[in-house]
């Protein structure tokens, strides 16, 4: 009995160390920031997340980004899948370039204000989309601050990402 509860408390620990590696414990820095509107290049795609067309529309921005220095990658989901047979509507794109290349749809999104959600974490521990976007909300509301309910990925590298919520004008 004193094996198996020493070998448990060892795996226990092995995974906690493993998940504070990868930063796991990281906390989600969630801020108010400055903006100007949003110019993004890329593709619509709607369909199913097994379909090659995705993977076709991811690669061609990764190769919009090749040729642009500093440019990054931007996911905007309209529609999430719950399930790998289910629809889903996302926008994949990255910072527009003067001239917009043939084939590639322009998107632009008003911004003057920001809630800026920062995650420090390996995509294995990352916490989900939909609680990233629940801590925003949250955020939001405690600041009496209106979101105009589109939520941007911005990829910044294999550990960090940014999911920017833009305000809505009060124009």
């Amino acid at each position: 009995m004193a094996k198996r509860s020493l070998a448990l408390a060892l795996l226990f620990s092995a995974v906690a160390a493993g998940y504070y590696m990868l930063g796991g414990f990281n906390p989600v820095v969630i801020e108010l920031k400055e903006c100007r509107t949003i110019r993004l290049a890329g593709l619509y795609f709607e369909g199913t997340p097994q379909d090659e067309r995705l993977g076709e529309s991811f690669r061609s921005v990764e190769w919009l980004i090749s040729g642009s220095p500093g440019s990054i990658l931007h996911t905007i989901y309209y529609e999430e899948p719950a399930g790998k047979r289910d629809t889903m509507r996302v926008f994949v794109g990255t910072d527009a370039a003067a001239d917009l290349p043939i084939g590639f749809d322009q998107l632009e999104v008003p911004c003057n204000q920001v809630v800026v959600a920062e995650i420090n974490a390996h995509r294995f521990v990352m916490p989900s989309p939909v609680k990233v976007k629940d801590k925003i909300m949250a955020f939001a509301e405690d600041n009496g601050l209106m979101l105009q309910d589109v939520f941007i990925d911005r990829i910044i590298g294999a550990d960090r990402v940014q999911v920017w919520a833009p305000l809505k004008s009060m124009d």
